[in-house]
């Protein structure tokens, strides 16, 4: 099995591709924290947490962590609702879900190229240990500023062969 890009190179196309859908589906645009977005340290928890996996030429996971606010506005803006729209508030973590979703279709290629190709399971909610197991062995992690929440995104990429 060919390795997947180096850390830093992941790292660096999920900032991009996390950026790209954040803004292009959902008109929610991303700022690095003062620290250049590193996440060494899982905060405590976070009100919406998602996760999906994938297989296929190589498997794993990406996770995306958030605060309640961030899915709200999400949520409105993909439903061209006002934020204080009840709508926005019953859809938050539905939004977050496909923005993910979309995320992991648009990474995929970035880091694999076009020709390999990949299975996508559906999103779902991750509970907090399963979202801690999965950060501990990340490929690449971000924690970038949205709409005042600290928002962590996270690639995992298993090592072992498919």
């Amino acid at each position: 099995m060919e390795r997947p890009m180096e850390t830093t190179s992941l790292r660096q196309i999920l900032f991009e591709v996390f950026c790209k859908v954040f803004a292009d589906a959902a008109f929610v645009f991303a700022d690095l924290p003062d620290d250049g977005g590193d996440a060494e340290e899982m905060p405590a928890g976070y009100d919406i947490s998602a996760i999906v996996d994938f297989s296929g030429h190589f498997r794993g996971s990406v996770l995306i962590g958030t605060g309640a606010r961030m899915g709200g506005v999400a949520a409105a803006n993909m439903l061209g609702i006002e934020e204080d729209d009840p709508a926005a508030e019953e859809r938050k973590v539905d939004a977050v879900l496909e923005l993910l979703n979309m995320i992991c279709g648009n990474l995929l290629p970035a880091v694999a190229g076009v020709e390999p190709e990949f299975s996508i399971d559906a999103p779902r909610e991750a509970a907090a240990e399963e979202f801690a197991g999965v950060w501990k062995k990340a490929s690449a992690r971000l924690r970038l500023s949205m709409e005042g929440c600290l928002t962590d995104v996270v690639l995992y990429i298993d090592d072992r062969k498919v």
